[in-house]
């Protein structure tokens, strides 16, 4: 049987949410997002998701773009000392066209531990910005680490999180045909209880454009399903244009 190999890389996911401002647990006067519904294409507002106190995704919002180099080194940092799986990344959410530089984490065990996170940032000289109230939808663009497999020609598994998976796709594409093309893809199979996020992955023959799939569904045949109706609205959309 053929071993997969491991695929250790980076790249980035863009995608939609509804974001509010944190009230509590959080240090004075910063500003620190959530998401209210993380996977908004799965179920309906989120009904089938598992329900827990814990915090899906934070995102730490910064006075300053800072380097990406720079948030990584902090972050390992972090890691060895909390010796915990709450894994980060840095980017920027834009909200009526004003952006927020911010550290996205993931996993963190509960909300009250992010004042500790917070603090950590600020003794490695990283600002936060002054609280203020939002609740609206933002575009988001994290910049993150993959651990994939690939487990058919033009489609990864994550190795982090089962549900998801990633679809290559042949060329890179606006927020406005990704839309289009998931809206034809949902019409037309048979079981639409997904969600997708636009992404590219760094490879050694360069970028890799690909679509992230979020579904609870993790066999290889659904997979396909999805990456068969991706391709087919593609070259839709393309001749259509």
């Amino acid at each position: 049987m053929e071993t997969l190999q491991t695929i250790e890389t980076i790249g980035s996911i863009t995608k939609f949410e509804q974001l509010r401002s944190v009230e509590y647990n959080v240090l004075p006067n910063t500003l620190v997002l959530e998401n209210t519904d993380p996977f908004p294409g799965y179920g309906y507002q989120g009904v089938n998701l598992p329900s827990d106190t814990k915090p899906r995704s934070i995102f730490l919002v910064l006075r300053y773009r800072y380097a990406p180099e720079k948030i990584a080194r902090i972050s390992v940092q972090l890691a060895k000392i909390r010796n915990e799986k709450c894994r980060t990344g840095c980017g920027e959410i834009e909200i009526s066209s004003r952006i927020y530089p911010c550290i996205r984490l993931k996993s963190l065990a509960c909300f009250a531990d992010i004042p500790e996170v917070q603090n950590f940032y600020k003794d490695n000289e990283i600002k936060f910005m002054g609280y203020h109230k939002i609740d609206a939808e933002g575009k988001i663009t994290i910049h993150k680490n993959f651990k994939i497999i690939e487990t058919t020609p033009g489609i990864y598994r994550d190795l982090y999180d089962g549900e998801k998976f990633y679809i290559k796709i042949p060329k890179q594409i606006n927020w406005k045909t990704f839309e289009s093309v998931s809206k034809f893809v949902k019409n037309n199979i048979r079981n639409a209880n997904f969600d997708a996020a636009l992404g590219m992955i760094y490879r050694f023959t360069g970028v890799e454009e690909v679509i992230r799939i979020y579904d609870r569904n993790k066999s290889l045949e659904r997979a396909l399903e999805i990456k068969n109706m991706y391709n087919k609205a593609l070259k839709k959309e393309f001749i259509l244009v």
